[in-house]
């Protein structure tokens, strides 16, 4: 007899883990929100500085892309992301740094209250398997 998948218990999703998907998600909007805005400052020409917009989009672009790779594994209930995501998310805090003290304090306080909500989400997500697997 095949058990399906939801009685099989090595199969169900932690919240956790379901909880560091729905944030690692919400974070690569928010960056490629970010990406979008900084490309219409390019097509406009509002930009003071086109190579730094250009080169803060394709970084910004980056850490989008890394964080859906993170937030699909955290959905699927692997446990590989919690150390690459808790990295992402603390490589973005000078990011957010670099956004305020230069002029973009919206940006900075979004990227790095994300940052700050995306590293705790992994790390807690890592510690509730910690703990499920003692």
């Amino acid at each position: 007899m095949n058990a399906e998948p939801a009685d099989h218990p090595d199969s169900a999703r932690p919240t956790t883990h379901l909880v560091a998907a729905v944030v690692s998600l919400l974070e690569a909007l928010g960056l490629v929100a970010a990406v979008v805005w900084y490309v219409l400052e390019l097509v406009m020409a509002r930009s003071s500085s086109p190579p730094v917009a250009l080169g803060s989009a394709a970084l910004l672009l980056v850490f989008a892309v890394a964080l859906v790779v993170g937030a699909k594994l955290w959905w699927t209930g692997s446990s590989s992301p919690k150390v690459p995501t808790f990295v992402w998310n603390l490589l973005l805090l000078p990011v957010a740094w670099t956004f305020l003290r230069t002029g973009e304090p919206l940006l900075g306080s979004v990227v790095g209250l994300l940052a700050l909500a995306g590293a705790a989400a992994s790390a807690v997500a890592a510690a509730s398997e910690d703990e499920d697997g003692a």
